[in-house]
């Protein structure tokens, strides 16, 4: 058992206080490669251990790279568990006051019990949530809430609103017969109202082949008479005086 005069190396990395399995190993006299292998053999679920365990290198005295864990509190606690003795035991001490004493100084105390970010739908249940700590909590709260900050702004409902003001004011709509052939005329047909509103369908990905069939039909047929009436008032103009008058609005 190593005598380091109960040194703990503790660091606070992305929020989170750790420590390493290179620096567990020399304070408990244990090999490096014998650390790893107990990690690699813990019996924690694998979500635990993507939590807490985090592989990652050192550069070794030859100058190579080797192997190496980033160990969260809960890591450290599920690992040394299994180290006994009272050397360990005062180890076990020092480092669970350095996690403490280091929490303390760092920043990001929850105001919020993790009941209440669930309840507020701050965060999803997940089972790992059970092993977070506070201050973790709130570093995954404050992210997840930047996260839907971040996200766009959900598209902005189309308006299918066609008023009959885009005709004509309201004290002529309130008289009858205004909408005439001659107004549908002055209008380009992409413009009309209905015409406008089946391109806005459309675009939404509504299927409205029948409903423009439909639409193109009505307006021939309305065209159609339309004709028709103009020319047989023409007629009726050229044979005066037998009591027929036919009017088509303009």
């Amino acid at each position: 058992m190593s005598n380091l005069a109960l040194n703990p190396s503790v660091q606070l990395v992305n929020g989170k206080a750790t420590t390493t399995s290179l620096r567990i190993a020399e304070a408990f006299g244990k090999q490096h490669f014998n650390v790893l292998r107990t990690i690699k053999n813990l019996e924690c679920s694998p979500e635990f251990a993507a939590l807490n365990f985090e592989a990652c290198e050192y550069t070794g005295d030859n100058g190579k790279k080797l192997p190496m864990y980033t160990i969260t509190r809960d890591g450290f606690a599920f690992l040394a568990s299994g180290f006994t003795g009272s050397a360990a035991a005062q180890w076990k001490e020092a480092y669970i006051a350095a996690f403490n004493a280091l929490e303390a100084q760092s920043p990001g105390q929850p105001n919020f019990t993790l009941e209440q970010a669930l309840e507020r739908g701050w965060i999803e249940a997940d089972p790992d949530l059970l092993y977070v700590t506070p201050r973790e909590l709130a570093a995954l709260v404050e992210k997840r809430l930047a996260e839907q900050q971040a996200l766009p702004a959900p598209a902005r409902c189309p308006s299918y609103h066609v008023p009959a003001s885009v005709w004509a004011p309201a004290n002529r709509i309130a008289r009858t017969g205004w909408l005439t052939m001659a107004e549908l005329n002055r209008v380009p047909p992409e413009r009309l109202p209905l015409n406008a509103l089946l391109k806005v369908l459309e675009k939404d990905g509504h299927d409205i082949a029948g409903a423009r069939l439909e639409y193109q039909a009505l307006r021939h047929i309305v065209e159609t008479q339309h004709n028709l009436l103009g020319a047989l008032s023409k007629m009726v103009e050229a044979v005066p005086n037998i009591g027929l008058r036919v009017e088509v609005a303009a």
